[in-house]
């Protein structure tokens, strides 16, 4: 393993112990250390989000990662995306080329 790596792997491992100790025992983050909260979105219109990329249903899910099966089921208001898929579709809907440039293989 390269050792840059390496060493911001530990020193990630120290910050987690840091901020894990501080937030049982009530303590305020120690110095450097920060907090990023994500708003998870209510509700997400799937099928708005996948009409205006001009996309069809499995071309959608094969692109993003999501089931077609699962896909439909949104769509169809079966089934309501978990909070991370609704975290996802949100940045899908804003970013959707990063969001593909992320996950080129």
């Amino acid at each position: 393993m390269d050792k840059a790596l390496f060493d911001g792997i530990k020193q990630g491992m120290k910050q987690a112990a840091l901020y894990a100790d501080a937030k049982k025992h009530g303590k305020s983050l120690p110095p450097g250390l920060r907090e990023h909260c994500v708003q998870v979105p209510g509700q997400v219109d799937v099928k708005a989000i996948r009409a205006r990329m001009g996309m069809t249903q499995s071309q959608f899910a094969n692109t993003f990662g999501f089931s077609l099966s699962g896909l439909k089921k949104w769509e169809a208001n079966v089934r309501e995306p978990e909070a991370a898929a609704r975290i996802l579709l949100r940045t899908i809907d804003r970013f959707p080329d990063k969001v593909i440039e992320a996950n080129r293989t």
